[in-house]
């Protein structure tokens, strides 16, 4: 039987935006996966978990914004109250879980430049390829940066994308500030969000 090959993209997605949505399907067609999961963050160790919407809403919006894609699969792996989320132990569930799959952790370059300060970060780097997604100007640092981390053990592939500048955070202050965010989130999800008056 053929090992099945996901890449694996979590985050808050406080709400999940088109960026990244053209994240994943540009590391889907670069790594000719076939499929990309999804996972919600719980409580993120990085995050306030007071700030952030609760998990119920964001696997809500996340469906909306994911169900036009067959390749695209959700887990609420992470939903667990009040415990801590680590993308290590979250990969080692899988990883046991799922022998028969070859997973690729899905990161940014701005999360690459952090994930020193990562739980079990030396385990994790080894645990399984990475995919990060080149949205930087400068090209070497980045590079750097992607030899730094496979010279410690790790398998990091560097993936490029459109450029498309869009945060969830800037997303929440834009319609806060009741502005417009059409055409920067699924339009589904866009609805949603009007519909429940958050982050409001």
């Amino acid at each position: 039987m053929r090992r099945k090959k996901i890449g694996v993209m979590g985050g808050t997605f406080d709400p999940i935006h088109l960026g990244h949505l053209l994240i994943a399907q540009s590391v889907l067609d670069e790594l000719k996966l076939d499929e990309v999961l999804f996972i919600p963050a719980g409580v993120p160790p990085h995050k306030d978990h007071r700030a952030i919407t609760e998990f119920s809403l964001r696997w809500e919006m996340l469906q909306l914004a994911i169900q036009d894609n067959p390749a695209f699969i959700a887990s609420a792996i992470e939903d667990q109250e009040g415990k801590r989320s680590y993308t290590y132990d979250t990969l080692c569930q899988l990883i046991r879980e799922n022998p028969l799959v070859d997973y690729t952790f899905i990161i940014g370059e701005d999360s690459l430049r952090n994930i020193h300060t990562w739980y079990k970060v030396k385990e994790l780097i080894g645990l399984v390829p990475f995919a990060v997604v080149d949205r930087v100007i400068d090209e070497a640092s980045f590079l750097s940066f992607i030899k730094k981390y496979n010279d410690m053990g790790g398998n990091f592939h560097p993936v490029e994308m459109p450029l498309m500048e869009i945060s969830s955070t800037d997303l929440r202050n834009r319609v806060g500030a009741r502005r417009n965010i059409r055409y920067m989130v699924p339009e589904s999800v866009r609805k949603y969000i009007e519909e429940r008056g958050l982050y409001r």
